[in-house]
């Protein structure tokens, strides 16, 4: 079911795991488990892959307003998980009208977290995978958290036969879940705590968690996306 629809039918089939398609883990609650692409899980693996990488400063380039305020606050606290300094960590709100470009080369951080397309010669620049795929020529060099499959390809080539356009995160996550429920009825197999394969890659659904997936980091490059090995 859709985000919004998820208590209603959980308050109507009380026994029965909810699988909803929102990205939003505050949802998870052990009857109802949220399987979107999380900001959560990606900015997750973001710092997972800095700490792999020894990178010690971020700066967030957040524009002004409301769109991408929970976003930013994921980012926070991610930060503070990772230990990072306090001077290392900075978040810089702009103007829509002021020039992101210009902003960042003053910037000296090791790496950059901004929501509109930018490009730094010094710097690492991340950002969300939505954000990245939706625009690729204008994300060049970005990088993000994706996951990648042979599965993946022929379900976006087949989708766009049927539909003539491309697939969302949403409709590859939802392929995920009926692929899961049809194979777990079919094989015997429990729904909880066992691995699965779809679109998005393996996955496993933890009574506790939620959806656990395994991501990775890509990159743009030449306005395709690559990964980032």
């Amino acid at each position: 079911v859709f985000f919004q629809e998820s208590y209603k039918f959980a308050s109507i089939f009380q026994t029965v795991p909810i699988f909803s398609l929102s990205n939003n883990t505050s949802a998870n609650n052990g009857h109802i488990y949220a399987c979107g692409l999380s900001p959560q899980e990606e900015i997750e693996t973001v710092f997972k892959y800095m700490r792999k990488k020894r990178i010690k400063s971020l700066t967030m380039f957040v524009p002004e307003g409301e769109l991408f305020k929970s976003v930013s606050l994921i980012v926070r606290r991610e930060a503070t998980k990772y230990n990072m300094a306090e001077e290392n960590f900075n978040a810089v709100s702009y103007k829509e009208s002021e020039d992101l470009s210009e902003i960042v080369q003053n910037s000296n951080a090791s790496a950059i977290f901004a929501f509109e397309p930018v490009q730094s010669e010094t710097a690492e620049v991340f950002t969300m995978s939505s954000l990245a795929l939706s625009n690729p020529e204008k994300w060049e060099g970005a990088k993000f958290v994706y996951a990648d499959s042979e599965d993946q390809r022929k379900f976006i080539e087949e989708y766009k036969k049927i539909f003539h356009m491309t697939p969302t995160v949403i409709s590859l996550a939802a392929y995920d879940v009926m692929k899961m429920i049809s194979e777990s009825t079919m094989e015997h197999k429990e729904i909880f705590d066992e691995d699965y394969y779809g679109t998005l890659g393996r996955f496993r659904i933890k009574k506790d968690k939620g959806i656990i997936r395994n991501l990775r980091m890509f990159k743009i490059e030449n306005g395709e996306k690559v990964s980032d090995l």
